[in-house]
């Protein structure tokens, strides 16, 4: 059996602009993660991040970043995701740095180290360290971060600038967190700790040098705008109805591999709301 529309009342959607559209997103927060089993060291609101291993010691470094997604409407379906950063310092060498996600709340702080930063700094209330998500009244699960799969890399071995590319796993993180925001929890760079002398050295969202400052760069587009002709008004209505009636593919508005009234809702939502 075929699903029927029902009928959408065309009110201040009509005539709305949308099409596909991007973001540059700065961090809401920034922070560094230094090994140390007493979590005896921080950085909240020091100019540099990092990740990686030390050469003599062979102790991690970890990267915190954390995005308010806020600004991207709510039904917007994502396209595309990647992150922006500046390598101002590296160990020689050619080696893998992992994007995951955090899973777990923290903390930004308000440490802020002296000189080259590589060492930290004693960690003040409100810092996230090695033990701590927020020193000194929560800890991680795991000491060094909680973290979910690896959603994308990049190979780093000069200064300059990367970008953390779109990947599926990606692109389904950042949904979740616009239909979530509470569950946001940020982004780890986990540089490779499978030997010492690894560290990267990244500019934060402190750095005076703007342009070296972390974005995170987003693609979406509106659902409504069903026609892709940049706005939304009757004519994406009579397209979505032309493809929803017989069950056509592109009427999976959720992309969940069926067209029913999960889609319609989802159309009719993003129809009134703009976007």
């Amino acid at each position: 059996m075929n699903p029927t529309i029902p009928t959408i009342a065309i009110s201040s959607a009509l005539l709305s602009c949308a099409g596909a559209q991007t973001v540059s997103l700065s961090p809401l927060a920034d922070a560094t993660l230094y090994q140390s089993a007493s979590g005896d060291a921080a950085n909240g609101a020091g100019e540099y991040l990092f990740s990686g291993t030390t050469l003599r010691e062979n102790a991690s470094r970890r990267a915190l970043l954390r995005f308010d997604l806020s600004m991207i409407p709510p039904t917007a379906s994502i396209e595309s995701i990647r992150l922006d950063v500046f390598a101002s310092r590296v160990q020689a060498g050619v080696f893998i740095s992992t994007l995951r996600a955090v899973s777990t709340r923290w903390t930004e702080g308000p440490t802020n180290p002296t000189g080259e930063e590589g060492q930290g700094d004693a960690p003040l209330a409100g810092d996230c360290t090695w033990i701590h998500a927020s020193h000194p009244i929560s800890e991680w699960n795991t000491p060094g971060g909680d973290t979910d799969a690896a959603l994308t890399t990049v190979a780093i071995d000069a200064v300059g600038p990367y970008s953390f590319p779109s990947t599926a796993a990606f692109v389904e993180a950042a949904r979740r967190w616009l239909e979530s925001p509470q569950l946001n929890f940020g982004l780890m760079i986990l540089g490779d700790e499978s030997t010492n002398g690894t560290a990267k050295r990244f500019d934060s969202r402190s750095n005076p040098i703007l342009a070296n400052r972390p974005r995170l760069v987003v693609d979406y587009r509106c659902p409504a705008d069903f026609n892709h002709d940049s706005f939304i008004n009757a004519d994406d209505y009579d397209a979505f109805a032309s493809a929803f009636d017989p069950g056509a593919l592109d009427a999976d508005i959720n992309a969940d591999g069926f067209v029913n009234a999960d889609d319609f809702d989802r159309f009719a939502e993003s129809f009134e709301g703009g976007c």
